[in-house]
């Protein structure tokens, strides 16, 4: 009756497959048949709930009467979870037949005297063509990486009255700031080059301890590394500036937000998007809203129904682990709980570095020692020593022909951020 490690892992790589491509999954159940029992297993984002649904068939010839209703009740239990509608077991909205794509209508819910509520919405499949009915399917499914535990988002690139736009519905947990609130302190505070919200909503408050909320904004185009690599053939002069200018502006940015109080936390290559020109630094998701800086986190905190001291607890608490490993300053590879809009500077450089190294070696497909990832403390250690150095550092990042604009501004940047960083001997 025992259920082995080895067969638990197989239905995690099952709950796996099912949160990859089922972007309107709340929970993920399996029915597991052992040993003539079956057992209910529900996969949440934060935990695996176990629940034993009883004797399946009889283990002797000739069963007492209590054995088969014992069967009987696992047989009625079984019929009744199988006859639950999608949206009522493991799905936030009716999926019914739905197979390779649906078209989701959000809609915003009513509140208390009749109109429309900012925050809480509903999603709804049908054939529906007006500017809140999205389209999802393969191909327009960004693909991410997916875990079976833990915060996840989906994202499709879709249309909003006719215009390239990006839906991401994210599972987070309720003791995490919902990304759609720092949306609202970024465009309260006219913070630049971010993302143009269009819509934002929760969908389910509380289930498991995880919200899911969705986002709509506009189209952010292409990851830096990409756009570099697709004109490439401008010459390294055109990248080098290009990517100069790219850094420049999304340093402001970060500039901006640590001013309004606001810190990214995950600054990394398939964050900072390009189109027309124009960079953009996207995935807010990760941010953190500085308590006593001058957006109005009570206010927020008061719209998207979260609470502050337990946020800004966990908040403090995820500081050393948020964000993309290859892109995470040394301090913060190493543990570092003081964490500010230093590090996501230095964040913004590796990103600079990885993408005008990838742009010149991709033929080569050599991977610098200072982008060669590992481990965290190797990785910290690596790029310590070839920051000891200030005439090589460029060398082990692969871009060590870059032109005089950009060498002069990663000197900036390496003399006013890493060098006072360094050891002192």
């Amino acid at each position: 009756d025992e259920i082995t490690d080895d067969d638990f892992g197989q239905i995690a790589d099952y709950v796996r497959a099912m949160w990859t491509s089922q972007p309107t999954r709340l929970f993920a159940p399996v029915i597991y048949l052992h040993g003539g029992r079956l057992t209910l297993f529900t996969f949440a984002r934060g935990a695996c709930y176990r629940s034993e649904l009883g004797q399946f068939c009889h283990t002797e010839s000739n069963p007492e009467y209590e054995d088969i209703g014992r069967v009987r009740d696992t047989l009625f239990y079984l019929f009744f979870i199988l006859s639950l509608p999608p949206h009522k077991f493991g799905h936030f909205c009716d999926v019914g037949s739905v197979r390779e794509s649906c078209v989701v209508r959000l809609i915003h819910r009513r509140d208390l005297n009749g109109g429309i509520d900012s925050v809480l919405a509903d999603a709804v499949i049908d054939d529906s063509t007006d500017s809140l009915s999205y389209e999802l399917d393969a191909d327009s499914h960004i693909k991410r990486p997916v875990n079976p535990r833990g915060r996840l988002a989906h994202v499709f690139r879709v249309k909003h009255e006719g215009k390239p736009a990006v839906l991401k519905l994210s599972w987070t947990p309720t003791d995490r700031m919902p990304e759609s609130a720092v949306y609202d302190a970024l465009r309260a505070a006219g913070i630049e080059n971010t993302p143009t919200m269009i819509d934002s909503g929760i969908i389910v408050e509380d289930l498991f301890g995880y919200r899911v909320e969705y986002l709509v904004t506009e189209d952010a185009g292409v990851s830096l590394s990409d756009y570099l690599q697709a004109r490439k053939t401008n010459g390294n002069d055109w990248v080098c500036d290009f990517a100069k200018s790219a850094m420049l502006e999304v340093v402001r940015c970060l500039a901006q937000a640590w001013a309004a109080g606001i810190l990214h936390r995950d600054v990394s290559s398939g964050n900072v998007m390009v189109k027309d020109g124009r960079t953009t630094l996207i995935d807010w998701g990760y941010a953190k809203l500085v308590d006593d800086g001058p957006a109005n986190t009570d206010a927020l905190a008061v719209k998207w129904g979260y609470a502050k001291h337990v946020v800004n607890a966990a908040e403090e608490a995820h500081d050393p682990v948020t964000g993309t490993v290859l892109f995470m300053s040394i301090p913060v590879l190493v543990g570092s709980t003081n964490r500010s809009v230093v590090d996501d500077v230095e964040s913004m450089l590796y990103v600079v570095l990885d993408a005008v190294s990838s742009t010149f070696n991709r033929a080569n497909d050599v991977v610098p020692v200072a982008l060669d990832f590992k481990d965290s403390r190797s990785l910290a250690y690596v790029r310590g020593c070839c920051f000891s150095i200030k005439r090589l550092f460029k060398q082990q990042f692969g871009v060590d022909r870059c032109n005089e604009q950009l060498e002069r501004a990663l000197d900036e940047i390496f003399e006013y951020q890493i060098q006072p960083r360094r050891p002192q001997y």
